[in-house]
């Protein structure tokens, strides 16, 4: 990590962790979020998607700063890219 990077991947991260761990608490057994009232529901899928834009756009920023930094990493993360890739489409072709 770059020295400038920290803060907007750290606050990413933190933002999507809270999202998903918000959106588990209101899980239940079968897989169903519940809530008590319609604006309640309301309420807490606005401020999950901004949780959500907050840390995507959070880690977009990280990965340009990096890559401004150390332009070598451009080519890492598009191998990583390209082996996610291929493992979702042969994972998908299993099925």
């Amino acid at each position: 990590m770059g020295v400038h990077d920290g803060p907007e991947y750290a606050i990413a991260s933190i933002a999507l962790i809270w999202r998903n761990k918000r959106r588990f608490d209101r899980t239940n057994e079968h897989g169903i979020q519940r809530h008590g009232r319609y604006w309640n529901k309301v309420r807490a899928e606005s401020f999950d998607t901004t949780l959500l834009w907050v840390g995507y756009l959070g880690l977009s920023a990280s990965v340009v700063i990096l890559i401004t930094i150390d332009p070598s990493l451009l080519v890492w993360l598009l191998i990583l890219w390209a082996i996610v890739y291929w493992v979702r489409v042969h994972r998908n072709r299993k099925s």
